[in-house]
């Protein structure tokens, strides 16, 4: 039978480091407690009250000593805490399909999706416990090139660049509203496509409407956007944007927003029931070849697309927060103030709470691998990593990271929304981007084959596919390994350099490792 002797605490657990669950061999004794240290076979374990304990890691269950050994090899540092080696991941192979029942009926077009209906629903209000990374299915690769484009005013409203790919072709696809101060008129709203492979520019879509493509659903070619809404995002209709391939796309079976149950506030929809009508969409998302995730005035629920029918609701929601979705679509990962919750996609359910700090709001993104979700705060990125249900990484910013979702590179570096490129092992920035004007992301279907996808309206607008490292960074990350073996713990990180996108690529400034 396991022994726990509890010994007053002598050392502060890294503020970093969750608490989780611990259990013995036989099963039959476990505590909550965060891991402090081993040490000659013992692990030093630290309760919420502070108290300290002991634990030879040999009497541990199986599971917990696979955690333990993934927390040692984590934690093979530099006396300066700051982590040199990228690990080599083992490859994560994408779970089975979802199985969301097809649907059986057919909205009319223009109908409405079902009222959301508040349901209830246990929330955990715990650490998420270890989940199954959820890798995405499918591969875009991009080719680095770029493109100037004409006619782009500054109160325009654009999406981010989001990858089409349709019978094996990969495309590059942004949508442009006319704003408040823009010229209207018949052309003034458009989808635009960028073909990376010859670097030519095409609109394939022209409206009087304003139209925001929202997301791409690969295995079927079709995207997801929302057509006829108004300058300020409000009102419109959910459609299919189809025919990527060809000089003009075809937008089809158009869903109007859903209303909102009111009276009961936990029921079901009856016929005397008042139903409120939604106003705005604030994101939406494919989870697989007919459902939908998306996010209506303040809630969150997943619908049938083509039936209309409502699965299940899954949360209240900040509006200016973003939520994020796993690569495979399993994962929903919903900021609020001082948490970051997350859900399962396939049935609503909570799955726990990531605690970042007191009354600040994250931004959230999951890593393209599935297994690990970046946090980020004006001042810090944090990543939790889903298998091991723990911090993986945390950086500290003298610069701002912005207040748009980061972007991962790969899997050790992340882009902030501010430009700023974090590496997570070694616990530093490393490189700012000025990204000043751009929305951006990555695409990439192998962890260290990936690409930046960045579209901007000003000074000029262009679309393109970018290295980020570029060549000076990946020439001088082994000069900051360097650094990093005699560098002082307290002392001030400098970034190593900055660049400025500019007519013949990275423009470097302020560089501060020589050789």
């Amino acid at each position: 039978m396991l022994s726990l002797c509890c010994v007053l605490s002598t050392s502060a657990a890294d503020a970093g480091e969750p608490t989780r669950l611990w259990v013995d061999q036989t099963g039959a004794h476990a505590l909550h407690a965060s891991i402090e240290s081993v040490r000659d076979g013992v692990v030093f374990l630290k309760q919420g009250d502070g108290s300290q304990v002991k634990i030879p890691s040999d009497q541990l269950s199986f599971a917990d000593q696979e955690y333990l050994a993934s927390w040692v090899n984590r934690s093979s540092v530099t006396d300066n805490k700051l982590r040199q080696i990228v690990p080599n991941l083992p490859v994560l192979h994408p779970q089975p399909v979802l199985d969301l029942p097809l649907a059986t009926s057919l909205l009319e077009p223009g109908s409405p999706l079902q009222p959301i209906v508040y349901t209830e629903a246990e929330r955990r209000t715990e650490l998420p416990t270890t989940l199954l990374p959820d890798p995405q299915s499918f591969a875009v690769q991009l080719k680095v090139g770029r493109h100037n484009l004409d006619h782009l005013n500054t109160y325009d409203r654009s999406s981010p660049p989001i990858a089409i790919t349709v019978e094996g072709k990969s495309y590059l696809a942004v949508s442009v509203s006319a704003g408040l101060s823009s010229e209207q008129g018949e052309s003034a709203n458009r989808v635009i496509r960028f073909d990376p492979d010859t670097a030519q520019v095409a609109t394939v879509w022209r409206s009087a409407n304003p139209i925001t493509l929202l997301d791409h659903h690969p295995t079927t070619g079709l995207a997801l956007v929302l057509d006829g809404h108004q300058v300020t995002g409000s009102g419109g209709q959910l459609a299919i944007a189809m025919g990527w391939e060809k000089s003009s796309l075809s937008i089809k079976s158009h869903r109007a927003l859903p209303g909102i149950a009111i009276g009961n506030p936990i029921g079901n929809v009856s016929g005397t029931e008042e139903v409120k009508p939604g106003e705005k969409l604030h994101w939406a998302r494919w989870i697989d070849d007919d459902h939908i995730v998306a996010a209506v005035d303040t809630n969150i629920a997943v619908w049938n697309f083509y039936s209309g029918e409502l699965k299940h609701w899954i949360c209240r929601h900040d509006p200016k927060a973003t939520p994020s979705l796993s690569a495979g679509r399993r994962y929903l990962a919903v900021p609020s103030k001082g948490i970051v919750e997350l859900f399962r996609t396939k049935d609503g359910k909570s799955l726990g709470r990531i605690p970042i700090e007191p009354g600040i709001t994250a931004s959230a993104a999951f890593s393209p691998r599935g297994d690990a979700i970046a946090l980020v705060t004006p001042s810090r990125l944090r990543v939790w990593e889903l298998s091991s249900a723990m911090l993986r990484g945390e950086v500290k910013s003298k610069q701002s990271l912005g207040k748009g979702a980061p972007v991962w590179i790969d899997n050790d570096l992340v882009l902030s929304s501010s430009g700023i490129l974090m590496s997570v092992y070694r616990g530093l920035p490393l490189w700012r981007y000025d990204l000043n004007g751009a929305s951006i992301e990555s695409f990439g279907g192998k962890d260290k084959e990936r690409s930046l996808a960045m579209f901007r309206r000003r000074p000029q607008g262009e679309i393109a596919v970018v290295e980020v490292p570029h060549a000076t960074l990946r020439q001088t990350i082994p000069l900051i390994d360097q650094q990093l073996v005699t560098h002082a713990s307290g002392e001030p990180w400098e970034l190593a350099g900055s660049s400025v996108w500019g007519d013949y690529g990275w423009a470097d400034r302020d560089l501060q490792t020589r050789n």
